[in-house]
C-alpha cells in the first residue's frame, strides 16, 4: 500500500469484518491509553463552535474539541475557525485519548480534499489494516483495533518489519505497540508489512 509522505506519517487505521479470527479473544487485554501523537488526518463530519466529529480511515470518529488556544491553519497561514466544513479535510494535532476517542485540538490545519484519504478509508480492512498488539505467536499475531474488536494476522519470514520507517525483525513485534499491517491482496489475513508505530501510552 503506497500513499504520499504526508498522508503515511498522519494516518494510522481499524476493521471492516474481514480479518480471520475476527471474533477471536486475545491472550491479554489491550493496553489502550492516552498517547500524545503528531496527529490524525481525517474527514470533519460536523462542526459546531465547540467541537469537530472527525472520521479517521480506521472507521472510527473522534471528538475533536476546539479549545481557547486552538489554532487554525491552512498551508501554513492562520484561518478562521469557519473554513472548516463538514466534509473538509482536517489534519488534527493535539493529545488524543484513545480509549474515550477524543482530543484536545492545539492545532487544526485545513487540508486539501484528497482522493488518497478517501480511498485509504475504503481500503482499510481491505488493503490495510491496524491496531494494538495483544498476542505474539509463532506465525501470528493478535491485535486489538480502535473500535475494539479484535484479530489475527497471519506473519511469516516473508512479512517485512519497519520500525517507523527503518528495517525491524518480527522478534521485535511486542505486546502493546501499536502497529499499522499492510494486508496481502491475496490473503487479507496474512501480513505483509508491519510498521511499529510505539508503545501505548503505560507500556513504554
Amino acid at each position: 500500500m503506497i500513499v504520499c509522505a504526508s498522508l503515511a506519517a498522519a494516518l494510522i487505521l481499524a476493521p471492516a469484518g474481514m480479518l480471520a479470527a475476527q471474533g477471536a479473544q486475545p491472550d491479554s487485554g489491550a493496553r489502550i491509553g492516552v498517547m500524545t501523537i503528531r496527529g490524525k488526518l481525517g474527514i470533519a463530519t460536523q462542526v459546531s463552535p465547540s467541537q469537530i466529529s472527525l472520521a479517521i480511515p480506521e472507521h472510527v470518529t473522534f471528538t475533536v474539541r476546539i479549545l481557547p488556544v486552538t489554532r487554525f491553519t491552512q498551508e501554513g497561514q492562520s484561518v478562521s475557525e469557519g473554513a472548516v466544513q463538514p466534509g473538509s479535510a482536517i489534519f488534527v494535532h493535539g493529545l488524543f485519548d484513545m480509549k474515550e476517542r477524543t482530543v484536545d485540538a492545539e492545532v487544526i490545519d485545513l487540508m486539501p480534499q484528497s482522493k488518497v484519504l478517501r480511498l485509504r478509508m475504503e481500503n482499510y480492512g481491505r488493503t490495510w489494516t491496524s491496531g494494538v498488539i495483544t498476542a505474539v505467536r509463532n506465525g501470528s499475531i493478535s491485535i486489538q483495533h480502535l473500535d475494539g474488536s479484535f484479530g489475527t494476522l497471519v506473519v511469516n519470514t516473508g512479512s517485512s518489519v519497519l520500525f517507523h520507517s527503518d528495517p525491524a525483525l518480527l522478534s521485535d513485534l511486542r505486546v502493546g505497540e501499536r502497529v499499522e499491517v499492510g494486508l496481502e491482496r491475496s490473503d487479507p489475513s496474512a501480513a505483509e508489512t508491519i510498521r511499529i508505530q510505539g508503545m501505548v501510552s503505560g507500556n513504554q
